[in-house]
């Protein structure tokens, strides 16, 4: 029920990347409960039901909008995750550097991704470990996407830039 006011709605899109204005929020909510009021009409309902419906249509759209909005948001940050363990997987294999890597793959992506590995380059640069650079490097991409493959290639990677060797025999 806390979708239901404005302004959690407000913080909760424009933490997706989206703004809404007052106005297109109830143009959608007005649209929506003509469209169930048209929908009733044409199946006969009667107007109890009609309206009913139509009120309880427009109480849904926030959680409508939330949940298209998530979607396209997580859609993008799937696409970031793929896109970077393609390219990291690539650019590692062929150069043998993990800051050589993130250069390459940073090169390739874009939007939010490119910041966070901005952030581990910069990192890598600055040379402020409390332990171990690269480790703590790579953690800020992962404490960003939290996703089990990247922490999977961030250990190989880990792996061979400390104990060397080619990671291109099998």
């Amino acid at each position: 029920l806390k979708m239901l006011k404005w302004t959690n709605l407000k913080a909760t899109m424009s933490k997706y990347g989206e703004t809404l204005t007052v106005q297109r929020f109830l143009l959608y909510i007005l649209g929506f409960g003509v469209g169930v009021a048209s929908v009733c009409y044409y199946l006969k309902l009667q107007w109890y039901y009609i309206t009913l419906l139509s009120i309880f249509g427009m109480c849904l759209v926030p959680f409508i909008m939330l949940a298209l909005y998530k979607n396209k948001y997580e859609s993008v940050r799937f696409d970031e995750v793929v896109n970077y363990c393609e390219q990291m997987i690539y650019s590692f294999r062929k150069k043998q550097k993990v800051r050589v890597a993130l250069e390459d793959v940073e090169g390739t992506s874009q939007g939010y991704l490119k910041e966070v590995i901005a952030r581990a380059i910069d990192y890598i640069d600055n040379g402020n470990a409390k332990k171990d650079l690269y480790i703590e490097a790579l953690n800020l991409i992962q404490s960003e996407y939290n996703c089990s493959r990247i922490e999977t290639l961030h250990s190989y990677m880990k792996e061979v830039e400390a104990t060397g060797g080619d990671s291109r025999k099998p």
